[in-house]
C-alpha cells in the first residue's frame, strides 16, 4: 500500500491538458515501481499474488449512483491487474493478506487446509482419535503469504521500498545526463531584520559552501541545498555558510528565525535576471504606460542609463533603485509571446531601445507611526553612526519623518552626505532623551523584496529596520484621506480593495487571488503590505478603510472608499517588474558521473524526508506545510510543464518520499507490517490475531485520518483558484 505526502509551494496552478496527463502518468508509474517490488518478489518466493493494483477499488455510492470500483482491469493467469477508482496508492493482494482488519479473520480462514495425515484412523480408540485431533493444527495453504518464513516476508514488505529507492537513482541519473536545470546559490537581496540582512549579506553573494564539514561546491542549490538546511535547522543551532563576495571569501554563522508560518528562513532570496515576461500575473497594466514603445512579450534588459548589464538582475535592481525618478534610456532583447510559444528552442530575439519614465508612487495620504529600530545591520552607515536597536527615530535634518515607506527614497538623495538624525533613546535612569547623531547613508542597491504580514521594513541607505505600526502619525493636506476624515492617532483596523468593475475585479482577483479585508494591528503590523498593493492594484480600484477614530474610540468603516492618487514627489522603485529568477544548467559529462549525482539526489531526498518529518512530529515545521494527492498533481504538472529531466528529479524526490513514509512504523503500511515481523522473529511466533487487528485497526485510523486531512489542506489551497 502506498501513501504520498509531499511539501510544495503553493504559487502557481499548471495550464493545459498534456501537463495534467504526463504528471498523472509520472505519478501512477512511481505507485506502479513501489508495487512492482512486492509483486516480484512474492512471486519469486512463491506466493498467489490475487490482485496487483494501482489505486484502490474501494466501492463508493453517491445517492442512487454507484461508481465502479475501477477504471480498467483485466485477469491473466492468477492474477487480477487494474487500476483503481481511488489514485491515492496502490496494493498488491496476497494469498492470506489483507491490510483491512475486517478481512482478516475471514481471510485467515480461507487459507488453512487440513493435513492427509489428520484423516481418522480405525485403528485408534475413540479416546486416542479425540486427543490427536485436539492436538492437531491445520495447515497453511503453501502459496500463501503467513506459510512463508519471516525472512522471505521481510524480504517482501521491504521490496517496494527498496524499487522505489532503485528507481528515484535511475530517474536522477537519466536526468542529470540529460541536463537539470537549477537555481544557484546567489543572492538578489535580503530581508530586512532577517539574520542574513543584519550579518550584511549582500547582492551578488555567492554561497559555495554549508556547513564546516565538507568541500566548497560552486553548484550548490538554493532550493535543494540551501533552503532544506535552513527548514530543517535544530533549535537555537548556528548554520555556517562560506561566501564569496567577489575574490573574497568569508564565513557566515546565522541562526535561522521563525516565520509567521512556522518555516525556519535567514531571509534571503534568490538570484532574479533582467528578464521578465509581460504577461505576467504581477505586471500591473500602467505600468506599459511608463515605456516608450511598451515592453512585449520576453523582455531581456541589455542596456539601461548607459551601463551595459547584459541580463545582470543585480545591476538592474542596482539601478532602478538609484535612480527612482528619472527617465531611463533602455536596450532591450525582446521576443514576442506568439514567437516565444512557437519555438522549441531559444528563439531569436530583437534589439528594440525605450525610454522607461519613473513610476509615480499612489498614495492615500496617511503617515503610519513607526516602532522603534529592532535591528541594525553589521557595517552599516547606521551602525557606523552608533545607532541602537530601541532607538526611536525623531526627525531627519530637523524636519519630521514623513511617511516611513519613502524613508529609503529620501536618504538616497541625501546619500555621500552628512545628515543630521536626532532619535530618542533611553538614559542610564530607563528615561527617554535625544540624542542627536550625524550619519552618511550610502547609495541603495537592492529593491525591497515585497511586503509581507508581520515583519519589518527596512531602510537600506542607514541599514536599520523597523515595523510599521497601524496609528496613524499625520495626514497629507488635501490628500484622499484627509478628505474621508482620517486623522493623526486613529488606528486603521484593516482595508478592503474595491475594483471599479467586474473586468478589473477578475484582474485583482488574478493577481492576488482573493478580495478578503487585509486585516492590521501592532501585534501583527500589515500596513506595507497594504500600500504595496495600491501600487499592484488596478487604476481605479478604490480602498475601504476601516478605523478606531482618536476622537470618538469608535469602529467605522469610511464611507466613501479612498481613491489613491499619484505622488508628485515619491516613485515606485520597481517600476512594476517580476523578473525571472536565474537558472543554470548541470548536465553530466558521463554516465558514471550522472550515476554519481544521481546517488547524491537520492540520497538527500531521503535525508531531507526523515528530517521534515521529524520537524513536523516537533512541531517545528506545521502540519499545514503537507499536501495531498491535489498537491502532488499539481507540482508534478509544474515540473512536467519545465520538461523531462525535471520532472525525473521530481519523480526521484517522490520515489524517495514514497520510500520514507511507507516505511513509517505505523500499522498497515509496510513499516508496520515490518514491525510485526521483526516481534514475530523475536518470540518465534506471531503476535496474537487480535491484538494485531486492533493494532491494525488504530493504524488504519492514523492513515485514513491523515489522509482526509492533507485532502482538506488541498482543497483548503485550490478552492480559491477553482471558484
Amino acid at each position: 500500500m502506498g501513501v504520498c505526502l509531499i511539501l510544495a509551494d503553493l504559487m502557481f496552478i499548471p495550464d493545459g491538458v498534456i501537463n495534467a496527463l504526463k504528471a498523472v502518468i509520472a505519478l501512477g508509474l512511481v505507485i506502479f515501481v513501489h508495487e512492482l517490488g512486492h509483486f516480484l518478489v512474492a512471486k519469486l518466493c512463491g506466493v498467489k499474488c490475487e490482485k496487483f493494483y494501482v489505486g484502490f477499488d474501494v466501492p463508493i455510492k453517491l445517492g442512487p449512483w454507484r461508481l465502479p470500483r475501477s477504471i480498467v482491469k483485466f485477469q491473466r493467469g492468477e492474477t487480477e491487474y487494474g487500476v483503481g477508482i481511488i489514485p491515492l496508492g496502490g496494493y498488491v493482494k496476497m494469498l492470506g493478506q489483507d491490510d483491512n482488519p475486517a478481512n482478516a479473520a475471514a481471510e485467515a480462514e480461507r487459507i488453512k487446509v487440513q493435513s492427509d495425515d489428520g484423516a481418522a484412523n480405525d485403528t485408534e480408540s475413540p479416546s486416542d482419535s479425540e486427543g490427536s485431533q485436539l492436538s492437531q493444527q491445520p495447515e497453511l495453504d503453501p502459496r500463501s503469504y503467513p506459510a512463508k518464513s519471516v525472512p522471505q516476508r521481510m524480504a517482501i514488505i521491504s521490496a517496494g521500498v527498496v524499487m522505489n529507492v532503485i528507481f528515484a537513482v535511475i530517474f536522477a541519473t537519466a536526468a542529470y545526463r540529460m541536463g537539470v536545470e537549477y537555481v544557484p546559490c546567489e543572492i538578489s537581496a535580503t530581508s530586512p531584520g532577517y539574520p542574513a540582512w543584519e550579518a550584511g549579506l549582500q547582492p551578488g553573494d555567492k554561497i559555495i559552501q554549508i556547513g564546516k564539514v565538507g568541500e566548497e561546491d560552486d553548484q550548490l542549490r538554493f532550493d535543494k541545498d540551501l533552503k532544506p538546511k535552513v527548514i530543517t535547522a535544530s533549535q537555537n543551532n548556528d548554520l555556517h555558510f562560506k561566501v564569496r563576495r567577489g575574490d573574497q571569501k568569508e564565513w557566515f554563522s546565522l541562526q535561522p528565525s521563525d516565520q509567521e508560518s512556522g518555516m525556519k528562513a535567514i531571509g534571503v532570496a534568490p538570484p532574479w535576471t533582467a528578464t521578465f515576461r509581460k504577461n505576467s500575473p504581477i505586471f500591473p497594466e500602467r505600468m506599459a504606460e511608463q515605456v516608450d514603445p511598451p515592453f512585449v512579450g520576453e523582455t531581456t534588459i541589455m542596456e539601461i542609463a548607459g551601463q551595459e548589464i547584459k541580463g545582470d538582475g543585480n545591476q538592474l535592481q542596482s539601478i532602478l533603485a538609484q535612480h527612482p525618478d528619472e527617465v531611463l534610456s533602455v536596450r532591450v532583447a525582446s521576443v514576442s509571446d506568439k514567437e516565444f510559444e512557437a519555438s522549441d528552442s531559444s528563439p531569436d530575439s530583437e534589439w528594440v531601445d525605450h525610454q522607461w519614465f519613473p513610476l509615480p508612487r499612489r498614495t492615500l495620504g496617511i503617515h503610519m507611526q513607526i516602532s522603534p529600530v529592532v535591528a541594525v545591520q553589521n557595517g552599516s552607515p547606521a551602525a557606523e553612526a552608533g545607532l541602537l536597536p530601541e532607538d526611536r527615530l525623531h526627525t531627519i535634518e530637523g524636519e519630521p519623518l514623513g511617511d516611513p515607506l519613502v524613508l529609503n527614497q529620501r536618504l538616497n538623495r541625501l546619500a555621500g552626505r552628512e545628515v543630521k538624525i536626532e532619535v530618542q533613546r533611553k538614559n542610564e535612569k530607563d528615561e527617554w532623551a535625544f540624542v542627536e547623531l550625524i550619519v552618511k547613508p550610502r547609495l541603495a542597491k537592492t529593491l525591497p523584496l515585497g511586503a509581507r504580514p508581520g515583519e519589518p521594513q527596512g531602510v537600506e541607505t542607514l541599514g536599520i529596520a523597523f515595523y510599521v505600526l497601524n496609528t496613524v502619525a499625520a495626514v497629507e493636506p488635501g490628500s484622499p484621506a484627509e478628505e474621508a476624515g482620517v486623522s493623526a492617532g486613529d488606528e486603521i483596523w484593516s482595508a478592503t480593495f474595491v475594483p471599479d468593475n467586474p473586468r478589473d475585479q477578475e484582474k485583482e482577483l488574478k493577481i492576488f487571488q482573493n478580495h478578503d479585508p487585509i486585516a492590521i494591528s501592532e501585534a501583527k503590523p500589515t500596513w506595507p503590505l497594504i500600500v504595496e498593493r495600491v501600487q499592484l492594484s488596478q487604476k481605479d480600484t478604490k480602498i475601504k478603510l476601516t478605523v478606531v477614530q482618536d476622537r470618538s474610540g469608535k469602529q467605522i468603516t469610511l464611507e466613501p472608499s479612498l481613491q489613491p492618487i499619484d505622488s508628485d514627489e515619491w516613485f515606485y522603485a520597481r517600476r512594476g517588474i517580476n523578473p525571472m529568477i536565474l537558472q543554470r544548467m548541470r548536465t553530466a559529462s558521463s554516465w558514471g558521473e550522472a550515476l554519481q549525482l544521481g546517488l547524491r539526489e537520492t540520497g538527500q531526498g531521503l535525508l531531507l524526508v526523515v528530517k521534515v518529518l521529524q520537524r513536523v512530529t516537533t512541531g517545528g515545521i506545521p502540519l499545514t506545510s503537507l499536501g495531498g494527492p491535489g498537491t502532488i498533481l499539481y507540482a508534478a504538472g509544474i515540473e512536467a510543464s519545465q520538461g523531462l529531466a525535471t520532472l525525473l528529479i521530481f519523480l526521484t524526490v517522490l520515489s524517495a518520499n514514497l520510500a520514507v513514509v511507507n516505511f513509517l512504523p505505523i500499522p498497515v503500511l509496510d513499516g508496520g507490517h515490518m514491525l510485526f515481523l521483526l516481534v514475530e522473529g523475536l518470540r518465534g511466533k506471531p503476535l496474537d490475531e487480535q491484538l494485531q487487528m486492533r493494532i491494525s485497526m488504530f493504524g488504519g485510523m492514523i492513515i485514513l485520518s491523515l489522509m482526509l486531512f492533507v485532502i482538506g489542506l488541498d482543497l483548503f489551497h485550490f478552492l480559491p483558484w477553482l471558484f
